[in-house]
């Protein structure tokens, strides 16, 4: 069944092999057009593993943390940590200014 839903996105999508790679940026002819094209290429895929990891430690958490039969207690209840929000405020920003640099 997926790989039929695949086959028929692909085909009935009008993809064609040569834009694939490209990941929607067009074929260019000058020299600058090419290291913005490797520049998108390469921020894609920094994207996807980014959203792949934040989607692993999601799913991670909400496997190891689910409420176990029988407990009736909540958990421990914490605010302020300190290296986790600093860590949730520079990571992202530090990853805007390699963008944007």
């Amino acid at each position: 069944m997926v790989i039929t839903a695949a086959v028929l996105t692909l085909t009935l999508s009008g993809c064609d092999w040569r834009y694939v790679f490209g990941l929607g940026w067009p074929n260019g002819i000058t020299p600058e057009s090419h290291l913005m094209r490797n520049l998108w290429v390469w921020t894609v895929i920094t994207a996807l593993v980014v959203g792949v990891i934040v989607w692993a430690l999601m799913f991670w958490t909400a496997a190891a943390h689910r409420k176990k039969k029988g407990d009736t207690e909540l958990p421990r209840q914490f605010g302020y940590n300190m290296p986790l929000e600093l860590a949730l405020t520079v990571v992202p920003f530090v990853i805007i200014s390699v963008l944007f640099y």
